[in-house]
């Protein structure tokens, strides 16, 4: 394997939390969503808001 690979399989992805800061800055008070393998991170930041 190379490094680089080894190192972005390694990272967590920081957008979830990304996202879930911009709609606490925004009072975001209702999410709607469609469940989805890739976006759980997000969705359960949501649901335990």
């Amino acid at each position: 394997m190379h490094a680089r690979t080894e190192a972005a399989s390694e990272a967590t992805p920081s957008w979830p939390e990304d996202i879930f800061n911009i709609l606490q800055r925004f009072d975001v008070a209702q999410v709607p969503y469609v469940p989805d393998a890739g976006h759980s991170q997000l969705i359960e930041r949501v649901l335990g808001a």
